[in-house]
This record gives structure tokens, C-alpha cells and sequence, in this order.
């Protein structure tokens, strides 16, 4: 069996992911991500590019094999050795998980890596007698962090290297990509990425000879019964999440689980005579909790919570009618419907974009005028190519001069991510700031209308306004205010049934949209402009479903 640093990673989370797993499937979901993959690509030759001169001597992607032990072959691709010493792994991930560790110590907030004489971030071991720091280093090491996950990767390659070239001396590297790196919109330079040398890291082989027997115990094993879900091995819910998640977790209710109860992290609290016992979620779940009914009444401090439970037991939706009509009261017609569409990108483009900032490339907009409800505009797709020529300008000043016509309030959904991609288009169009910020000051978010915008209410001055508990549930929501979920509640759940009908799909097909023949472009133009006018219609239908039950 082939071991590389990711399979290594998933079969230690626990013995049963042996006996479910094929040994001969990949385990990295990015291994079959097209445009991971080109990212990659491009991240290697800019980073070659830069660091490349006639006498320097390298050899690219090169795969090493040792043979560990029976049956088990460790195997890593190295992206470049220069001079045959230096080794560098490029890493299209963000740095930030690693330069955002700080430690405390004599008062004092140190970051747990330095940058060295040579310019590459190295661990600080200042202040290692710190019970802080030795708290920070273990969440350094964590396999349920990202950081830990590369650390594995760092460990198991250099390993893999030491026992095929055992009186080598060699340097290795990994490069991540600045985060706060700017494009100029003409060359890239080495500010677009950080090196680290986690070589004085300590015991490093140690732990992956323990993590390779570990794995090689699992699968010897091959025990199918079900062990105990864990929080931090599972990763339910995150990027690091375990394929057979559900699969392991398919005893749970699809409805009104456990994990439905908002802030399931938070576990629950009963209370006794002097004190409380807190359970936690996981915990609950292994001793047979399942349902939200489950959890007794009285472990529900949170109003929310009980709010949720009181809608399950008696089978009824809730809603403050009063909170309603007040935040719609402020909202000033004629009513907007935006839906703003957008990709994370890995490598910038253009001038002024950074790395990780989602872009646009298409919106759709409603004018609701005395519930005459028009599409104001079709949906624009903005095809960036591989070039110089910005080309995005013509996007910006329609979708600007789009809203600018009207002085009045703009429904979104996510208003966070709204904002933030407004204010990063004010740097990259100075010339639009000013119609941006009109913009911004007009926008409502749907989600602060039906859960809570505390700050809004309290700036009204209402007496005995109740600012803790949520303005809208049902049951259906099953504790998430997610789109398909509310498309659901509010009778539109044909947005549901579309061929794109999540986010995700729909800027997956748009990253690869050049690459297809034109009769398929424009199939999947149609499928997404449609699933983004979905999207703004719904945000009417929630506004219109709204004063329809407070009128009532």
C-alpha cells in the first residue's frame, strides 16, 4: 500500500476509517479539483520564476518512494530541489494559520514564528518555559488544525527523505502564500509568499513512526463496528472533515438532531443544587442523544434554544411580530433584491487583488415599487481571462450605476461577505468610492430581519424590547438560516430543484467556464444566471412571507 502525508492523516483519525476505506482511493479531495490544481501550477511558476537564475541547478516534481515496512510503501512528489540541498514544498494555503500563534509571556504577546537571519519564519523558542507558549505549541501540533495537518506533511516528508538519503544534509522548505500580498497588476514578486523551516521542530520522526504504526495497527485491525465519534477526529462540518462523516453519523435524524440546537459546541448545562455539570454534544451523542427532544428541558438555558424546543413540542413557527414590523417599518422603498455572486480566488489577478479575496462575476437585482416587482437587471457574467487588460471595470460601473438610481434600502443575504467585497472593490475602483460607500450605507441584511440586529434595536429606544432571543424560527429550519432552508419555509423551494442550486456549484462551474466549448457555455451561463435571479427572488418572497404572517 502507497502512504503518502494525507493518507497517513486520515487513517489515524480512528481505527473504523480502515475498514471503510479502499486502500487504493485518494484520500485528498483537492487531488481531483481542476482548478486546485491549476493554482498550483501557477503558484510553481511564479515561485520558480522568481527565484530562478542561470547557474542555479534544480530539478521539478520528483516523486521518492521508501519502502517503511511489509506492504507499506511511503511515497511524496518534492516540487523543487535546488543545488541538490535545498528543498521547497509549495503550499497554496495561507499563512495566516501559522503567523496568527502568539504566546504571553512577563505580560508581553510574542508570535510563536519569527522570521530568522535568513528571512524564513522559524519557530521562537524564547519562550518555551511558558506555560502559554507549551499551550500554543500543542494547537501548533493538532491534527483537527490546519496547522497541524501541515506539520504531518512536513514531518512525514522529511522522514521519507532522511531514510533514502540517510548522510544527506539537506534543507527543507515550505512556501505559503501571503495573505496580505498585493497585486500590482504588472509582475509578481516574492511578497506574494512566506517561507517557514519548521526544522527545529522537535521529535518530528519519533511522531511519525508512531502515527505509521498507529495507521498500520487500524488496518491490520480492519474493525467495521462503530467506535465513538470525536470531535476533533471526525471534523464534522470542517474543511478537514472526514469522508465517511455521513456514513458514521447517518443514525442521526435529518431533521431536529442534537447537533440542530444553535451553538451545538457549546454543549449543554444541567443544573444541581450548588452547581452545573456540563455535558458536551459529543458526549451526549455516544451515550445515545440523538433527537433534539432528547435533551431534557431544563439543560436549555439559552432562550434561543428554548425558543427552538417550544417550536418542536407544540409543532408551531415562531415570530416577534413587534421586532418584525419595526425593522421592516425602517426599511425604505422602492425595496432592492441583490443577490451578488462570488469565488474565492487562490492566486491573484489583477491590480490591487490579494490573495483568498472572493471576486464577482455576476448579480442579479429586483426593484420591488409598491409590490410591482420587476428584474431591474439580467445578471452580467464577468469573464476574466488570463491578462493584462482589467477587464472587470465594465461589471463594476454597471452594477454601480444599477444601484446608484435608486436612494433606497438593498436586501441581501450574508451582509458580512456583502460589505467586504464592497469595500474591497472601493481600493480596486477608486474612481467608484464614493457611489461604493452610497451603496454600502443602503444595505439590509435578510438574516438580521429574522434572527437579530441587537445594536439597530437598541438605537430605537423601545421599552421592554426583548434584544435576546431571535425575531423568526420553524422547525424546518432545522436550526440553520441556510438558503435551501428558508427557500423551504418561505413556499420557494423550486430554487432547490435547480441544476445549479448551491453556491458552491455555481462558482465551481464558473472557475472552469472558459475552458468549455461555446455551446456548453452558454447552457451553464443559463444555469447560472437563473440559479442567481433564484436567489434575489427569494429574498421577495421572504420580505412578502414576512409582513403577510405580522398582518395576520
Amino acid at each position: 500500500m502507497e502512504v503518502t502525508a494525507n493518507k497517513l492523516f486520515n487513517y489515524i483519525r480512528c481505527r473504523r476509517f480502515a475498514a471503510l476505506n479502499d486502500a487504493n482511493t485518494a484520500t485528498d479531495p483537492f487531488k481531483n479539483n481542476d482548478y486546485y490544481q491549476k493554482a498550483v501550477s501557477k503558484f510553481k511558476d511564479i515561485f520558480l520564476g522568481l527565484n530562478y537564475h542561470d547557474k542555479l541547478s534544480y530539478v521539478k516534481d520528483i516523486n521518492y518512494t521508501y519502502d517503511f515496512h511489509h506492504d507499506f510503501t511511503l511515497s511524496e512528489d518534492y516540487d523543487f530541489i535546488f543545488n541538490d540541498e535545498d528543498i521547497y514544498v509549495i503550499i497554496p494555503e495561507s499563512s495566516k494559520e501559522f503567523l496568527k500563534l502568539k504566546y504571553k509571556h512577563n505580560s508581553h504577546s510574542y508570535q510563536l514564528f519569527k522570521k530568522n537571519s535568513q528571512g524564513n519564519y522559524q519557530l521562537d523558542k524564547k519562550g518555551k518555559n511558558s506555560v502559554n507558549y507549551q499551550q500554543k505549541l500543542n494547537k501548533l501540533y493538532a491534527k483537527n488544525e490546519i496547522t497541524g495537518q501541515v506539520i504531518l506533511k512536513f514531518a512525514f516528508m522529511q522522514y521519507l527523505y532522511k531514510n533514502i538519503f540517510p548522510n544527506k544534509n539537506f534543507n527543507m522548505y515550505f512556501i505559503f502564500i501571503n495573505e496580505d500580498y498585493t497585486h500590482d497588476g504588472v509582475a509578481y514578486t516574492n511578497k506574494l509568499y512566506h517561507v517557514f523551516d519548521f526544522s527545529n521542530l522537535e521529535d518530528l520522526d519519533n511522531k511519525i513512526e508512531i502515527s505509521l504504526f498507529r495507521m498500520i495497527n487500524h488496518i491490520e485491525l480492519n474493525d467495521f463496528t462503530p467506535c465513538e465519534l470525536v470531535r476533533n477526529a471526525c471534523l464534522r462540518g470542517k474543511a478537514l472533515e472526514c469522508k465517511f462523516v455521513n456514513f458514521c453519523y447517518s443514525h442521526l435524524p435529518k431533521q431536529n438532531s442534537i447537533f440542530d440546537y444553535f451553538d451545538p459546541h457549546l454543549g449543554f448545562k444541567e443544573k444541581l443544587k450548588k452547581t452545573y455539570v456540563h455535558h458536551d454534544t459529543y458526549e451526549l451523542l455516544n451515550e445515545g442523544y440523538l433527537k433534539m427532544e432528547d435533551i431534557p428541558l431544563e439543560w436549555l438555558q439559552n432562550k434561543n434554544r428554548l425558543m427552538q424546543r417550544y417550536c418542536l413540542d407544540n409543532n408551531v413557527s415562531y415570530i416577534n411580530k413587534e421586532k418584525i414590523k419595526l425593522m421592516l417599518s425602517y426599511l425604505k422603498s422602492p425595496l432592492i433584491y441583490l443577490d451578488l455572486s462570488y469565488m474565492p480566488i487562490i492566486i491573484p489577478k489583477f491590480k490591487h487583488e490579494k490573495p483568498f479575496e472572493d471576486i464577482t462575476f455576476q448579480y442579479s437585482l429586483y426593484v420591488d415599487n409598491e409590490n410591482e416587482l420587476s428584474l431591474s437587471s439580467k445578471s452580467f457574467i464577468n469573464k476574466f481571462k488570463e491578462t493584462r487588460n482589467d477587464n472587470r471595470i465594465d461589471f463594476a460601473e454597471k452594477f454601480v450605476n444599477e444601484l446608484i438610481k435608486y436612494d433606497s434600502s438593498i436586501i441581501v443575504y450574508n451582509k458580512p461577505k456583502i460589505l467586504r467585497i464592497l469595500e474591497g472593490s472601493k481600493l480596486i475602483f477608486p474612481h467608484l468610492k464614493n457611489k461604493l460607500q452610497m451603496i454600502i450605507n443602503r444595505v439590509v441584511d435578510i438574516l438580521d430581519i429574522l434572527k437579530i440586529d441587537a445594536k439597530f434595536l437598541r438605537d430605537l429606544k423601545v421599552k421592554n424590547l426583548d434584544l435576546s432571543t431571535y425575531n423568526f424560527y420553524d422547525n424546518r429550519l432545522s436550526g440553520s438560516y441556510s438558503r435551501d432552508k428558508l427557500a423551504k419555509v418561505f413556499g420557494f423551494d423550486k430554487i432547490n430543484q435547480l441544476p445549479i442550486h448551491d453556491d458552491k456549484t455555481e462558482y465551481k462551474t464558473f472557475r472552469l467556464f472558459n475552458d468549455q466549448d461555446e455551446t456548453t457555455k452558454e447552457n451553464l451561463k443559463s444555469e447560472m444566471i437563473l440559479y442567481s435571479q433564484h436567489k434575489a427572488y427569494l429574498l421577495y418572497k421572504i420580505i412578502t412571507g414576512l409582513r403577510e404572517m405580522i398582518s395576520s
